[in-house]
């Protein structure tokens, strides 16, 4: 259970993505549409992702991103000065779609990073857990959050709205109540408001899974229209109507509100015209007892009905470093229902022998195999 090597190791990751967009960015290539949307989507994850692309943008002195917080009326002064590689990227010929993706990092930077009162901020910063840890965190206004295993979550309030960044893992939300400052949870390409409500989101990469366990959300994912319109209507944040998640976030277009008992998968790939045509087969309506399956996990329990071995493999690998290799592709469809403790997992071994039959070889001290028993010859 090395977390902090875990998290070093995803901060490294960070720290490589965030050169290599620097490096695109200035690159005499103009960004194509995909790249733009890549990029929009990379620099929600969290404010981790913002800091380290400003971080290298400021150590290499370059204007890249600062130009993007000069007054528009100062974007021309001084014309008789030469002109660098990053100014010329804001001159007359700048593509507007690279424009836009520019404006994003400097806009959602200032946006979240808007200054609260002192009590806004007392909660603000990284929780994290390691594999088969779960945590619990009250924040300052009373919203609760409970992370389940091998999860980071960056809170960040200001003094207009409560904003969580899911980095990893899963976690439910509790939210205390307050009209005047939505909560908002920020997972990849995807948004989900709520004002008092509880809620979970499950960040599978790029698949974000939301159960709304009690209240009603919003939910919202990254949109391409802003490529395509004026920027100056995102500059205007008066007269807000604070149920508009698009009108909140302008980068962000609304994919449905979603009540309690229902569940969503959304695929941030996909785009927002594919997800809501399929909206229909993306949304299901649980039962109560498949809503407590599903929450199982906050009292130590996981819970099958059914599913095949391999997603039941996929999902107990979550809580322990303990991998399991399934021998035999029969098997792997193999319906598997019971409740198991996530924190014992010899236990399980012993359930799969004893009552499916299946026969669990260990080949490494944290490696196992399950197979199909030998065929007895008489």
């Amino acid at each position: 259970m090395s977390t902090e090597t875990d998290i070093l190791e995803q901060l490294s990751t960070v720290e490589s993505e965030a050169l290599n967009w620097l490096m695109l960015l200035d690159a005499e290539k103009e960004l194509t549409a995909k790249e733009q949307l890549a990029l929009t989507e990379w620099l929600s994850r969290s404010p981790v992702h913002r800091e380290k692309l400003r971080g290298y943008n400021d150590f290499w002195k370059s204007n890249l991103l600062n130009e993007c917080f000069l007054p528009l009326q100062e974007s021309s002064i001084e014309q008789s000065k030469p002109m660098n590689k990053y100014h010329a990227l804001f001159s007359n010929q700048l593509n507007k779609p690279v424009l836009a993706s520019l404006l994003l990092v400097c806009l959602v930077t200032f946006i979240s990073f808007w200054p609260g009162s002192p009590e806004d901020l007392k909660s603000n910063g990284l929780y994290s857990t390691m594999i088969g840890e779960q945590k619990k965190v009250v924040l300052d206004d009373g919203s609760l959050l409970h992370l389940n295993t091998n999860s980071q979550v960056q809170v960040d309030y200001n003094s207009d709205a409560r904003n969580i960044w899911l980095i990893s893992g899963e976690v439910h939300f509790d939210v205390q109540k307050n009209k005047k400052k939505p909560f908002r949870v920020y997972a990849a390409g995807g948004l989900v408001e709520a004002v008092g409500t509880s809620f979970n989101v499950y960040l599978n990469k790029s698949v974000i899974d939301v159960l709304v366990t009690e209240g009603r959300i919003a939910l919202a994912m990254t949109g391409t229209s802003y490529l395509k319109e004026s920027l100056g209507k995102y500059l205007d944040f008066n007269n807000i109507d604070t149920q508009d998640v698009s009108k909140l976030n302008p980068f962000m277009s609304t994919v449905g509100y979603f009540n309690e008992g229902q569940a969503i998968s959304l695929n941030t790939i996909n785009s927002l015209e594919q997800t809501k045509k399929s909206l229909p087969s993306l949304t299901k309506i649980l039962t109560k007892a498949e809503i407590d399956a599903q929450q199982a996990w906050q009292k130590g329990y996981v819970v099958f009905n059914g599913q095949p071995l391999s997603s039941v493999i996929e999902e107990v690998s979550r809580f322990s470093q303990t991998t399991f290799e399934i021998s035999d592709k029969e098997i792997a469809n193999l319906r598997i229902g019971g409740r198991f403790k996530i924190d014992n997992i010899k236990l399980l071994i012993v359930i799969l022998e004893r009552d499916f039959g299946l026969k669990v070889d260990q080949i490494a001290p944290t490696v196992y195999i399950i197979s199909k028993p030998e065929a007895v010859i008489n």
